[in-house]
């Protein structure tokens, strides 16, 4: 069974859920999986424009900073 079949078949088991226990638990799951791919794209084409104009913190600055919390 190919994905996009899969994902149909979830869709429609769920909508005939009827247990809000068990569909609180599915969406803490889905808000619990982290960084969507696009999220974290994003999170990496800012660090590197970061990178790019000099915004970096060295390991050794940074251990120095650390050591004044």
């Amino acid at each position: 069974m190919d994905l996009q079949t899969r994902k149909i078949k979830f869709v429609q088991e769920f909508l005939g859920l009827e247990d809000e226990k068990l569909i609180s638990r599915f969406e803490r799951l889905i808000r619990a999986e982290g960084m969507r791919v696009r999220d974290l794209h994003r999170r990496i084409d800012l660090s590197m424009t970061d990178s790019e104009n000099g915004k970096l913190t060295g390991a050794d600055d940074l251990l120095d900073e650390i050591k004044r919390w």
